[in-house]
């Protein structure tokens, strides 16, 4: 049997309690809908919605509705300041996320 010093057995208990919290915090996202808008095809009725990356998906929550839709992540040269929809005629086309160079867009099931 291998003995792991301390140390490291310390550090790696370290690491592996705050890789939850951390990967919860990169990836759930607040957006505000101004009215009842589409978003490929789905309609997001006006409020506030919590917004997770889900693989191919995102996720959009508020209560206990949740609403899930395939997305492209697409590259921003720069981070975005805040989280913004891209809208047009009642239809988002993006969203870009704040403090990510990340935008979403539809993507049509496969």
């Amino acid at each position: 049997m291998t003995v792991i010093p301390d140390f490291r057995r310390m550090l790696a208990l370290a690491i592996l309690a705050l890789l939850p919290g951390i990967a919860a915090a990169a990836s759930s996202y607040k957006i505000s809908v101004p009215s009842d808008l589409l978003f490929g095809g789905i309609t997001l009725k006006a409020g506030d919605y919590s917004l997770s990356l889900e693989g191919k998906d995102a996720v959009f929550k508020r209560g206990k509705e949740s609403i899930q839709v395939q997305v492209n992540i697409e590259k921003n040269p720069t981070k975005f300041k805040d989280t913004t929809l891209q809208i047009s005629n009642a239809t988002i086309n993006a969203i870009d996320l704040g403090g990510t160079d990340m935008i979403i867009t539809f993507r049509k099931p496969d």
